[in-house]
């Protein structure tokens, strides 16, 4: 007996592999539920792997926004306190106190 499944008549449309139900031996009905059940499973799979990927993507996106957004918070609060110091206070230093690490 010949072990190779590389053959064309093992394989249908896009290399999936065909199904055939044979109604009335007791065993069709029960076998073809628990191979959609494995169908199912292994598309959810895919999606979530798919997912998974997209996630970490969008959150290192994410994270270069946001430390751009730290930086731009950093020079704006530098500017704020030299334009008090120049206006308010006779080109005295003037310190903001607090430091911005995170939005």
């Amino acid at each position: 007996m010949s072990t190779n499944f590389n053959t064309s008549w093992r394989t249908a449309y896009g290399g999936k592999y065909t199904i055939t139900l044979i109604h009335g031996d007791g065993v069709g009905p029960e076998l073809m539920e628990h191979v959609k059940a494995a169908i199912r499973n292994r598309l959810q799979q895919k999606e979530l792997q798919e997912k998974a990927s997209n996630s970490s993507k969008e959150e290192q996106d994410l994270k270069e926004k946001l430390n751009l957004l730290i930086s731009y918070t950093k020079q704006l609060k530098e500017q704020v306190a030299k334009e008090i110091s120049v206006k308010k206070c006779q080109n005295r230093r003037i310190n903001i106190m607090g430091e911005i690490n995170t939005l």
